[in-house]
C-alpha cells in the first residue's frame, strides 16, 4: 500500500506527468505546505530569503491526486491565511520537490479541521529576475520551464505589472523578452503573468 501511494505521488509531482485526463485517485499521504507567495518563494530560493521560518510549514494530509491537482485534509487549521486562490507551496512527506498550487475549493468542517481542492499550476520552476524597460527588476517565478517554449507564466508579487510595459529576464545563457503581456490571475499577495516569449538578439 505504501508503494502504491508512493508510485502515485512520483508520478503526478514529476516535472512530465500524464498528458491525457486521468480520474482522481485515492491516496494517503502527509503533505508539507508553505502558505503564501513568501512561503513559495523561500522554499525555491532559499538562499535570497533570510525570514525564512520552518516553523510556518503546515502538514496536510492528501486524500486523492489526479494530473491537474488534489484534494487534501487539514488536520488543524492555522491562522487567517487560508482562502480560495490563495497560493502555496507543496511539497509530499519524503520529496524533495515542491510543486506550486492555488486552492480552489475549501470547506470548514468540525473545528479546526476543513478539505481543500488544489489546482498545481507548475511542477518545475526557475527563479528569475524580471526587469521592466524602466529598468526596475523584480524577483519572478518561472512556472514549467522549457527550452522551446513560446510563451511563459511567471508569479510575482501584487502590483508588479503595468498594462503596456515590457519585461525580460536572462536564464541558461539567453536574454528573453516577454511581449504581450496579460495577468492571468490576481491573489492577496502575488499576479500571474502570462506572455509570449521572444529570444533578444545580443549580437553586435
Amino acid at each position: 500500500m505504501v508503494l502504491d501511494v508512493l508510485r502515485h505521488l512520483a508520478l503526478y509531482w514529476s516535472p512530465k506527468p500524464p498528458e491525457r485526463k486521468h480520474p482522481r485517485h485515492r491516496v494517503k499521504s502527509r503533505l508539507n505546505v508553505e502558505p503564501g507567495l513568501a512561503g513559495v518563494m523561500a522554499v525555491h530560493n532559499p538562499a535570497a530569503t533570510l525570514d525564512f521560518d520552518h516553523h510556518l510549514i503546515e502538514n496536510w494530509i492528501i486524500d486523492d491526486v489526479s494530473a491537474g491537482g488534489f484534494g487534501a485534509s487539514i488536520p488543524q487549521m492555522k491562522g487567517e491565511w487560508l482562502k480560495i486562490g490563495c497560493l502555496t507551496g507543496l511539497q509530499p512527506e519524503g520529496g524533495d520537490n515542491w510543486v506550486i498550487g492555488v486552492i480552489r475549493r475549501l470547506s470548514r468542517e468540525a473545528p479546526p479541521r476543513g478539505s481543500v481542492g488544489i489546482q498545481t499550476l507548475a511542477r518545475a520552476v526557475a527563479v528569475v529576475s524580471l526587469q521592466s524597460q524602466d529598468g526596475d527588476a523584480v524577483e519572478a517565478l518561472l512556472l514549467n520551464p522549457s527550452a522551446d517554449a513560446v510563451e511563459a507564466q511567471l508569479l510575482v508579487k501584487g502590483g508588479v505589472y503595468a498594462p503596456g510595459q515590457q519585461y525580460g529576464f536572462a536564464r541558461d545563457g539567453r536574454e528573453f523578452m516577454l511581449m504581450s503581456v496579460a495577468v492571468q490571475e490576481r491573489g492577496e499577495d502575488y499576479e500571474l503573468l502570462r506572455g509570449q516569449l521572444m529570444v533578444r538578439d545580443t549580437s553586435e
